[in-house]
Parts: C-alpha cells; structure tokens; sequence
C-alpha cells in the first residue's frame, strides 16, 4: 500500500514541490517515508526508515 500526499518544500531556499510516499510493508509491519524533491530535470529521492 503506498499513500502519496504533495507538500510544498523549501530547499536551500528554492521553492521546490515535494512528494511524500509512504510505502507500507504488510509482512513487515514496516513504514518506509520516500520524500521526492522535484529538481529542474529529474528527482532526487531522500529515504528515511522509521
């Protein structure tokens, strides 16, 4: 199951769209957050594991 919300992030001070995808694993009962920074050209995902 995935949930995909849009935030409005500010990076080094550039105005930037965000995706934050939070997968979750059912067989692991482990939430994993996938934060997408939109670039010029291309994303760069940050990952976080909690």
């Amino acid at each position: 199951m995935a949930i995909i919300t849009r935030d409005i992030s500010y990076s080094l001070g550039v105005n930037r769209p965000m995706y934050n995808i939070f997968v979750v694993d059912d067989d692991k009962e482990i939430a994993r957050a996938i934060y997408w920074k939109y670039s010029d050209s291309w994303f760069h995902p940050f990952y976080f594991l909690f």
